[in-house]
């Protein structure tokens, strides 16, 4: 008997990929430095000429920055496996584990070994494949995100002779499954500690990509309003901020440092969540929950605590395949 899928279910079968950025495999020098080098040579994330950006690249970030994120990442992953890369992995299980039979849901990372193009062929190679959906983890578009994804759509299918008929979904940010899903993440914390001024941190971006058009600081900033609404808070229950900036041009504001400073001095304890993330990674565990938290207590507040988030919660799953849209099975 032949085991191979494809001639014994001619049934017309349906992939989901869900796709997160990606971390170093280990928190080891030379990894970490494949991933940076990966990340940073992508035109969407640095849009300075080769020319002038690789010589700084290959000159000064990669072997110092490499060697400075070691301890970060061997923090965030306390012995084991990268959070961000489990759990994208977990996440695509629990979402596949709740589809039909004809349905399979698969994860990819746009840097690193489990990119898009082996998602696909591992699929390809198993099932009747005649749809397929690819679902950004990043709810807020950006072009150096979303757009950085859909670059690696396109250049896969620009190598084949046939295509399948290609689902690609850009934003979620106002999507009811998604917002009800952070909404409980945040619920379920406030019923078990109590309520406090919510912080909703997003990562920032150059202020340029926002002149150019990039519409992800609309998306962020629409996002916290639903978000406020859904959950009853008023213009003073909440406020919204942008981390993980470097280098000296502007970014996008305000700064969550600078926003840091203005809370401690009118609550002595905060919340803080960041809603553009799917699954708990460097930027939320080592610059929130440890970072930011001293920078609060160092500026006169008694204690932030992150609220993590979605990750691979049942809630999460159950949003995503909603987003994946009602003509996806």
């Amino acid at each position: 008997m032949s085991t191979n899928v494809y001639h014994e279910n001619r049934t017309d079968h349906h992939a989901i990929i869900i796709v997160n950025l990606g971390s170093p495999a280990t928190p080891t020098y030379f990894d970490i430095m494949r991933f940076l080098r990966e990340f940073l040579s992508d035109h969407r994330v640095i849009k300075l000429p080769k020319v002038l950006w690789y010589p700084i690249l290959y000159g000064f970030i990669l072997p110092f920055r490499s060697r400075g994120l070691i301890h970060s990442y061997e923090m965030i992953c306390d012995g084991k496996a990268q959070p961000l890369l489990e759990t994208t992995k977990r996440l695509a299980e629990k979402m596949d584990e709740r589809t039909p039979e004809t349905t399979h849901v698969r994860h990819a990372f746009r840097y690193g070994k489990d990119n898009i193009e082996k998602a696909i062929s591992e699929l390809r190679a198993t099932y009747p494949i005649k749809k397929l959906t690819i679902l950004p983890l990043f709810p807020q578009f950006s072009a150096s995100t979303t757009g950085s994804v859909f670059d690696a759509l396109s250049q896969w299918a620009s190598k084949q002779n046939f295509l399948w008929n290609t689902k690609f979904i850009h934003t979620y940010h106002q999507h009811p499954a998604y917002l009800e899903a952070v909404c409980n993440q945040i619920k379920r914390h406030w019923k078990e500690h109590g309520q406090k001024h919510l912080l909703l941190t997003y990562h920032g971006l150059p202020k340029v990509m926002l002149t150019e058009g990039d519409p992800y600081y609309c998306y962020c900033m629409q996002t916290s309003r639903l978000l406020a609404q859904q959950l009853g808070l008023n213009e003073t229950e909440y406020t919204t901020s942008f981390q993980s900036r470097f280098g000296r041009q502007e970014w996008l504001k305000p700064y969550t440092e600078d926003v840091l400073k203005e809370l401690a001095k009118e609550h002595r304890k905060i919340d803080a969540i960041c809603p553009g993330f799917a699954a708990d990674c460097l930027e939320t565990i080592e610059e929130v929950k440890v970072t930011y938290a001293e920078q609060f207590v160092e500026f006169g507040g008694e204690s932030l605590t992150l609220i993590p988030c979605l990750n691979d919660h049942d809630d999460h799953a159950r949003a995503l395949i909603a987003i994946s849209g009602p003509d996806a099975f």
